[in-house]
């Protein structure tokens, strides 16, 4: 039964994140812009804003899937996609937050909020898993 929970913790975790906004391919782009500004375009900050992008564009469908495994007791990819979609949420969320604070500007607080929620909530459902 505890893993029916953590699985349906997760699912809305995962929704959240989507709703956030913070791992779509946009605002990674939009990150990429703010860093290589910073040091200057190179290649190999374009090939890890790649794999960034590409990771974290399915962050919250990671949590989704993840949730929905746990819910069919596969426990181990469970988890495992539940760690991986709430990692590339937690990156999205730390470069908007330094890329408002470079940019001198403020967060748009509800996406960064319901963001942080599904993230907190996936880190729950992590840990309720038997």
């Amino acid at each position: 039964m505890g893993n029916k929970i953590a699985g349906s913790i997760a699912v809305v975790a995962g929704v959240l994140i989507l709703m956030a906004g913070l791992t779509g391919v946009a605002e990674w782009e939009q990150n990429q812009q703010i860093v290589e500004f910073i040091i200057g375009e190179s290649e190999i900050v374009s090939e890890v804003f790649f794999i960034l992008i590409l990771i974290a564009s399915f962050g919250g469908l990671a949590v989704i899937a993840g949730g929905w495994l746990l819910i069919k007791n596969r426990s181990f990819v469970g988890k495992l996609l539940v760690d991986l979609g709430a990692g590339a949420g937690l990156i999205g969320v730390l470069i908007a937050v330094g890329g408002a604070y470079l940019d001198g500007g403020t967060l748009a607080i509800t996406g960064l909020g319901s963001g942080f929620l599904g993230l907190v909530l996936s880190v729950v459902a992590r840990m309720m898993v038997d």
